[in-house]
């Protein structure tokens, strides 16, 4: 008797483990059963699919507007034969092993959420007359929008598109036209990605957009705003001469960072904002583009290696000179482009940013003017001179701290050999009727005082001397003593020559970068 209520207690305990299991388990239909679920409920929950599903024979009951299919598992193909259903097509955490919906038509919208595909995604010459949305989802294979035509709007959000190793090519949108606004915020695409030739009727919008390989927009369209704000790409280009991009409304870069950018050749009828925007390592380029909106801003621009402005058009651009100095001057801007900066930010009122931009300019003519090769010899050497003296020195008159502290390091070094050089000892004037005295000439021994200084005492006498004898202070009582020698009369002179130019170029720049000289100078002039 115990041995038969054993052998009943575990016959149940298999039985129920059995129920288990199958309830966990998917359930399995064919592809047959699946369209007659489908055409009685209109619904797919939690089912295995064994083969290719053909979204045209998805026929769902009277009244129901929307087919759902979710949690299901398509080992075969999503594709399409004809026209698609008439009702919107909702596919969520589905596992699906290719799509194929490659010159479809799609009557109504189609929207795939939290989904993953394992093998090719085809929608390259389809057809979606409705909304069309990817949530969430992850391609694991290539994926082909090319030629695609969407009427409705697209959201291609929060997706991860991956290619195999060995597959070129990346995501490819060229040649696609969107109706509507486009959404591509907070994509990541593990390869490249091109919308080469396409056309975006409405609003398109990469918020967030990550491309880690090339991104490229040639010869598209953006016939309302384009938003890039905060987007990380590797190389994005928007085309050259042969594929020029036109931006008919906004163009928004706020934000971004990428490995380098060209914009050859656009036309950018709306505002242009690349506020903020990174470029690293690479370039940032802009031949011959004409951003003819109101406002072009660069106020943040950080690129790491070169702008090019070469003929380009940019009437409204507010920049700091500080910004894009660097870059800028790396890529051997022409004259006419500096030109232009000047005027800008003088229209602007920003006075240091135009000097230091003038500056610039003055240094690019005299290379200009030194690489031509019928430039005599004469005005070469005045040319070599003037960059000697004035472009170094001063920066052209905008570097008052560059030739204050040559002027400094000049007395500091060169009044080295009045300290510690032999035959030179300086001493005070007995009386004020011989400051009339030359001061790089000795002076008799009776006119000075006579004193034993000591020989840190002689060291700041040396050097206190050498100061008012090269900037020509007032009142200096201070005289070598007789006999110098012959080479220190030499160097004295040149040491008064020396600081009177120092002087003059300090005045110079002072006069330039201060406001308080230019107003005083204003003054005596008027």
């Amino acid at each position: 008797m115990k041995a038969l209520v054993r052998g009943v207690t575990c016959g149940l305990v298999v039985a129920c483990c059995s129920r288990v299991s199958l309830a966990d388990a998917p359930g399995k239909l064919s592809v047959e059963q699946a369209y007659l679920e489908i055409g009685r409920s209109g619904e797919l929950r939690d089912i295995q699919i064994d083969g290719n599903i053909d979204l045209a024979r998805l026929q769902p009951p009277a009244g129901v507007t929307r087919i759902i299919l979710q949690g299901v598992q398509v080992s075969g193909k999503l594709h399409v034969s004809g026209d698609g259903p008439k009702a919107a097509l909702w596919i969520d955490h589905a596992t699906l092993q290719s799509i194929d919906l490659s010159h479809g038509h799609l009557q109504s919208s189609l929207e795939i959420e939290n989904s993953t595909v394992d093998g090719v995604a085809r929608f390259e010459g389809a057809r979606f007359d409705g909304p069309f949305a990817l949530h969430s989802c992850v391609f694991n294979n290539k994926a082909v929008f090319r030629k695609a035509h969407f009427s409705g709007p697209v959201e291609i959000v929060a997706s991860q598109f991956h290619e195999p190793a060995g597959l070129k090519g990346g995501v490819s949108f060229s040649d696609t036209r969107f109706a509507a606004p486009a959404r591509f915020d907070r994509s990541h695409y593990y390869t490249d990605l091109r919308f080469d030739t396409s056309r975006f009727d409405a609003d398109a919008a990469f918020l967030r957009l990550t491309v880690d390989g090339h991104a490229s927009w040639r010869n598209v369209i953006f016939a309302d705003d384009a938003e890039f704000r905060f987007c990380r790409l590797g190389e994005a280009d928007f085309g050259d001469d042969e594929q020029m991009s036109v931006f008919k409304h906004m163009a928004d870069f706020r934000g971004c960072v990428m490995r380098s950018i060209r914009l050859d050749y656009a036309e950018i009828a709306g505002d242009a904002l690349l506020v903020d925007m990174r470029v690293s390592p690479g370039n940032l380029s802009l031949r011959q583009a004409s951003l003819r909106g109101d406002r072009t801003d660069f106020k943040g621009l950080q690129v790491a290696g070169l702008i090019y402005l070469q003929q380009a058009y940019i009437p409204n651009l507010h920049f700091l000179w500080v910004e894009i100095r660097d870059a800028l001057l790396r890529g051997s801007p022409s004259s006419d482009v500096l030109r232009s900066l000047k005027h800008r930010l003088e229209a602007l009122g920003d006075e240091d940013g135009a000097r230091e931009v003038g500056a610039a300019l003055e240094s690019h003519v005299i290379e200009e003017k030194l690489a031509r090769m019928d430039v005599a010899l004469s005005d070469r050497l005045t040319l070599w001179l003037e960059k000697a003296v004035w472009g170094w020195p001063t920066g052209y008159g905008t570097r008052l701290d560059r030739i204050l502290g040559l002027a400094l390091a000049s007395w500091l070094s060169l009044s080295l050999p009045l300290a510690f050089g032999r035959g030179l000892r300086v001493a005070r004037l007995r009386n004020d009727a011989d400051l009339a005295m030359p001061r790089h000439s000795p002076a008799p021994r009776d006119a000075l005082m006579k004193s034993t200084p000591s020989t840190i005492g002689r060291y700041l006498a040396s050097y206190a001397y050498g100061f008012g004898l090269m900037f020509a202070m007032p009142n200096l009582r201070l005289r070598p003593t007789e006999p110098l020698p012959a080479f220190m009369g030499f160097y004295l002179v040149f040491l008064r020559l020396l600081g009177a130019v120092l002087l003059a170029l300090t005045g110079l720049t002072l006069a330039k970068v201060s406001p308080i000289i230019q107003a005083l100078l204003g003054k005596i002039v008027h």
